[in-house]
């Protein structure tokens, strides 16, 4: 996703990616030492000049102001289990945007009525949770997609199967018309996204669409109310 939107907001744009230290840990396990900077290989070799890194923690991610969106890529749920203070987090989301500003979540969605409780076993959420944490803190929802939904999935078994990795029925949020075409298409071609954490799309010298992305499928994309 992070790629995807650097190519959406072109060389006027700039998205920031933010990774905590568990996550950053977490992919220097996984690549036995290789990979230190997860947004490295982005900025560095493939010369991603619009992509700003930044290493916060998610209960103070240290954003810039007036961000026209934000991005939350199969990350809510783990906030939820590892205790990152989701409530903090979205708090700060939300002063971050703009008036008017778009904050999409993607995650794995759990079976509806399973709350929070597939967090840690089966790393899924349920829908309607995500939606009343993140109000909480003075969104709106603007719209719900299932662009990423499959219906074959069960919704009740782990993520991370043989059988069911990169076919999870996933609540989308997106907006920014400029990105929907472009990260349609990554869907179609990849396995799997082309970058996993918290992507922001920040344009000063324009204001976000009011265009929804989503049109054919599920998920969750909160506006931030204008004041």
């Amino acid at each position: 996703f992070t790629a995807a939107l650097a190519e959406a907001v072109g060389d006027s744009g700039k998205v920031y990616g933010q990774n905590n230290k568990d996550f950053r840990d977490f992919i220097e396990k996984e690549s036995k030492g290789a990979i230190k900077r997860p947004l490295g290989g982005l900025i560095e070799k493939q010369g991603y000049k619009n992509i700003v890194e930044i290493n916060s923690e998610m209960d103070d991610p240290k954003l810039p102001d007036g961000l026209d969106a934000v991005f939350s890529v199969m990350i809510y749920h783990d906030a939820v289990d590892e205790n990152w203070n989701p409530p903090a987090m979205t708090a700060a989301v939300f002063k971050a945007l703009k008036p008017g500003g778009i904050y999409g979540i993607i995650d794995h969605r759990a079976a509806p009525g399973a709350g929070i409780s597939d967090v840690g076993k089966n790393h899924r959420i349920e829908e309607q949770s995500v939606v009343d944490g993140v109000k909480k803190a003075g969104f709106r929802l603007a719209e719900r997609t299932d662009a990423l939904a499959n219906p074959k999935d069960p919704l009740t078994v782990p993520v991370f199967g043989a059988d069911i990795r990169d076919l999870i029925n996933r609540a989308r949020g997106l907006n920014l018309t400029e990105a929907e075409a472009l990260l349609r298409q990554a869907y179609r071609t990849l396995d799997k996204p082309i970058s996993t954490e918290k992507c922001r799309d920040s344009r000063p010298s324009s204001p976000p669409r009011e265009n929804s992305a989503a049109r054919e499928t599920a998920s969750t994309h909160f506006r931030r109310s204008r004041e």
